[in-house]
């Protein structure tokens, strides 16, 4: 799982790679249905506390953030088949930026 994210004014932006099969490897997941995203502002949060949005697009807008604050930020791919059973990513960080930059 491959991800981006960009520093926005008051929002952060995520934008993943599109999703590959893992055993079919040039195929892409036909089975994703939504990305489930969780951000916090402190570093190695636990997902039970972090604030999180549900994303039907492989890019998201995570607005309405505290500007000049570092967040964190980590991601999984929902399948239509188990969308109980998911693979969370490794922490991402972007600092936030106000209307002045």
């Amino acid at each position: 799982m491959s991800a981006h994210l960009y520093p926005g004014i008051r929002s952060l932006h995520l934008v993943l790679d599109t999703p590959y099969d893992l055993i079919r490897t040039e195929d892409i997941r036909d089975d994703w249905r939504s990305v489930k995203i969780w951000y916090s502002n402190t570093s190695g949060f636990s997902l039970a506390s972090a604030q999180t949005l549900t994303s039907p697009t492989l890019s998201t807008t995570i607005p309405n953030l505290e500007v000049a604050s570092t967040y964190y930020v980590r991601y999984a791919f929902i399948s239509a088949l188990d969308p109980d059973t998911y693979t969370v990513s490794a922490e991402l960080s972007a600092i936030v930026l106000d209307e002045s930059s």
